[in-house]
């Protein structure tokens, strides 16, 4: 039974709770102000903004964040009223931020495509099967987890609700194992797969690993490490910007850019888990709640409701010509070393979108 009781706010928490809806009304006009931006390059270029998988899995990302935006800004109502309740405006607030979860697939899915088009010289397919399939399913997903939970969770006269006050703001009731499998789970794992991943890109650009195709086999590779690469191998083996005279120093910087990815994650992942695991689900029951500090969970609670700021400034600085918002970027193609059977060779036809450098 999750019965819903009234969270009483403080002076405190009151003013916690703005700096969090301010937060989340920034990320909304920095996503928003992003899919501007691309609509005008669509109708000036008159192309369709989706020419490549990461472009798909990008727009699913910025529309999360607007969710976890609009979930941020509603606090709003709970400053006004001073007080947060069950009701209409709990259960839309807990489902946006339900759907605000699915920046964690769509960041992961951006992470795995990433690392098989760099570090396995992967060329995506003109298709964008893959990617619809992914993003659908991730939304689907969470449709059917905010679905059956409502459906379950009937909440008549206050009873058995789905969403409830937790307490600063709405959320699923108290269960570990649905928090965890409802948002906590992509997170921490979104996280983890950044660091798995990244690192090595990060190594694969230096040119301090270097991985060809083995034998006949899609899935056979040999993957050689090298401690102090030269500049000529780098130049050959590695992704190459057409027309830049020291490719060397372009991989170099990609590679520092690509630091940044698993940094962001494990902010946004702790900021979630240290404000929910260790601060609030800590909060003694016998204390009021208006007497409880509440600067230190405001602040990764900021944090975390800026993810749009932050996932819009990180990609128009790493990946600019995503969904056709910085200007159209050259082609890009990844050397195969004279190798005749690399899966990598000489491939014009890549997205640049999709092997950002710049």
């Amino acid at each position: 039974m999750s019965d819903c009781t009234e969270s009483i706010l403080g002076t405190n928490d009151i003013i916690g709770l703005s700096f969090i809806a301010q937060a989340g009304l920034l990320s909304i006009a920095f996503v928003l102000i992003f899919f501007g931006l691309v609509l005008r390059n669509v109708v000036i270029q008159k192309r369709h903004p989706f020419q490549s998988h990461i472009d798909i899995y990008v727009a699913s990302l910025f529309t999360a964040d607007i969710c976890m935006g609009l979930f941020a800004a509603m606090n709003l109502r709970w400053v006004v009223t001073g007080k947060v309740v069950c009701g209409t405006h709990c259960n839309i607030q807990g489902i946006l931020k339900e759907f605000a979860a699915t920046n964690g697939p769509s960041t992961l899915a951006i992470t795995v495509h990433t690392f098989c088009v760099i570090f396995f010289r992967w060329t995506p397919s003109r298709s964008k099967l893959v990617p619809i399939c992914v993003v659908s399913m991730t939304w689907l997903y969470t449709t059917c987890f905010v679905a059956i939970g409502l459906t379950m969770h009937k909440g008549k006269g206050g009873k058995d609700s789905f969403y409830i006050p937790t307490p600063y703001w709405c959320w699923v009731y108290d269960s570990t194992p649905v928090r965890v499998f409802s948002d906590y789970l992509w997170y921490n794992f979104t996280a983890l797969g950044s660091i798995i991943l990244y690192i090595p890109l990060f190594f694969t650009l230096r040119g301090h690993i270097d991985v060809l195709p083995d034998g006949g086999k899609w899935y056979h590779y040999k993957v050689t490490f090298i401690r102090r690469p030269n500049a000529e191998r780098r130049e050959t083996d590695f992704v190459v910007c057409p027309g830049n005279p020291s490719p060397s120093d372009k991989c170099r910087s990609a590679a520092i850019k690509m630091l940044w990815y698993p940094a962001v994650q494990i902010l946004v992942a702790l900021s979630a888990d240290i404000s929910r695991w260790k601060l609030i689900q800590n909060i003694d029951p016998n204390l009021p709640l208006k007497d409880v500090p509440f600067t230190s969970i405001a602040v990764p609670r900021i944090i975390f409701g800026m993810c749009g700021v932050v996932d819009v400034v990180l990609f128009a600085l790493t990946r600019p010509s995503i969904l056709l918002f910085g200007k159209p970027a050259p082609r890009y193609h990844i050397h195969d070393s004279g190798d005749p059977t690399s899966r990598g060779g000489a491939r014009e036809d890549t997205a640049a979108s999709d092997l950002e450098l710049s």
